[in-house]
């Protein structure tokens, strides 16, 4: 009887231990995994990631190992995916956080690399000028990023990825703008952006010349109306002014 019962204690503890999983990064989660720990399962798992040429996986695991424990490995490990990527930008602004010191001490031989890895990008990223001008509380756009806020003509230089880059730019009071325009790596490139005002939409009647024509006659007419019946009332005290005459009528 008391076997029994040790099983029955036994089977109702299983059904109330939680079970470890996976997530998306197909990483074991158990109940009580620490954020270091998940932080360097990341790690692990972007470093199979990397090998399989799988760099946008990488880079996923990698940002979330970096929220959870910021470290240098895998900031350094980030730039390598970032790069491996294509995203020269991305990877040069994580390299400059990684040697400001931003995620912890670097070993000589890391900053070494970091220097080697800043020279290769810089000639793969576009300089590109943004001048814009022509309206007032303007604003700029870089592939749905903001990039620019300005009250006057002026000019910002970005560092981006070759490819091709979608701008798009409005002020208070002028036309929108879009462009779509394709670089290539090392290019330096300026682009203007000039607002037009906006056009007032009006009725087509309003722009006809001839209706403003035909109330300049009207207007006239009624002028010299008016003047004939001011006169006639000197020359005669009894008559009715032209203003007398609309009020009897009404």
């Amino acid at each position: 009887m008391r076997y029994l019962f040790v099983l029955f204690l036994a089977y109702l503890s299983a059904l109330f231990v939680p079970l470890a999983h996976a997530d998306e990064h197909g990483v074991p989660i158990a109940p009580a995994m620490t954020n270091s720990q998940r932080a360097q399962d990341l790690f692990i798992s972007s470093r199979e990631q990397m090998r399989a040429g799988q760099f946008a996986e990488a880079v996923s695991s990698l940002e979330l190992s970096l929220r959870l424990h910021p470290n240098p490995a895998s900031a350094f490990a980030l730039v390598i995916a970032l790069r491996g990527m294509g995203d020269y930008r991305g990877t040069g602004l994580l390299l400059e956080a990684l040697l400001a010191g931003a995620y912890g001490e670097l070993s000589p031989n890391r900053i070494v690399a970091l220097n080697r890895i800043r020279d290769q990008i810089t000639s793969s990223l576009v300089r590109l000028e943004l001048r814009i001008c022509g309206g007032t509380e303007q604003r700029a756009w870089l592939d749905g990023h903001p990039v620019l806020v300005a009250e006057r003509c002026e000019i910002e230089t970005l560092l981006v990825n070759p490819g091709e880059h979608h701008i798009t730019a409005s002020a208070a009071d002028g036309e929108p703008i879009s462009e779509v325009i394709v670089l290539e790596a090392g290019e330096r490139r300026r682009l203007d952006l000039r607002f037009v005002a906006a056009e007032i939409n009006e009725p087509a009647w309003y722009r006809t010349p001839w209706i403003w024509v035909a109330v300049g006659i009207v207007a006239a007419g009624a002028g010299t109306g008016i003047a004939l019946g001011i006169n006639r009332s000197h020359d005669n005290p009894n008559s009715t002014l032209p203003g007398e005459v609309v009020q009897a009528l009404r």
